[in-house]
């Protein structure tokens, strides 16, 4: 529960900026449905924010099995506790993002039935298909989308739930 508490807390004080999302240009076969309300751009921000902190995790795990080995440094224990803070960020941005779409999709009804939706420029939210993601992947960071199966449910909420597909 303390990690619910704490991300609300965080989306109460996000600041977001329109410089976060300026990078996800809208695609021509996009269809736009409206803008984010502040409390998901809010939540949004939180998302972004946390890719970001991942991000730097990543470039230290990768310094620190780099390490591994060598006569000048033996830091297995940093290595140890990265590696793990790294593991528990993977699975609060799974969580955090799975919320976050699933609040988006209940502000934005039309999207509930819709594969996919991402944010773009200008936060407005918009219903995409897998050919219009910039990697026609299920979850992308590049344009900030996420894709769902004909179920309508995202891959990460089936893997949480131990449902295979």
């Amino acid at each position: 529960m303390q990690q619910l508490v704490e991300l609300l807390e965080k989306i109460k004080s996000a600041t977001p900026s329109d410089d976060m999302v300026a990078k996800f240009d809208l695609k021509p076969t996009d269809r736009a449905i409206g803008i984010l309300p502040d409390e998901l751009k809010r939540f949004c921000a939180v998302c972004l924010n946390t890719r970001g902190e991942l991000s730097e995790l990543h470039v230290e795990l990768q310094t620190r099995l780099a390490e591994i080995g060598t006569p000048q440094v033996n830091n297995e224990d940093r290595r140890r506790e990265v590696h793990r803070q790294h593991s528990i960020g993977h699975e609060h941005l799974m969580v955090t993002e799975t919320i976050f779409w699933s609040e988006v999709r209940c502000a934005f009804p039309e999207a509930i039935n819709e594969n996919g939706i991402a944010i773009r420029k200008d936060w407005q939210v918009v219903i995409i298909t897998a050919s219009n993601c910039c990697c026609n992947c299920f979850k992308c960071s590049n344009c900030f989308s996420t894709m769902h199966n004909d179920n309508n449910m995202s891959f990460d909420i089936l893997e949480i739930l131990g449902i295979q597909m």
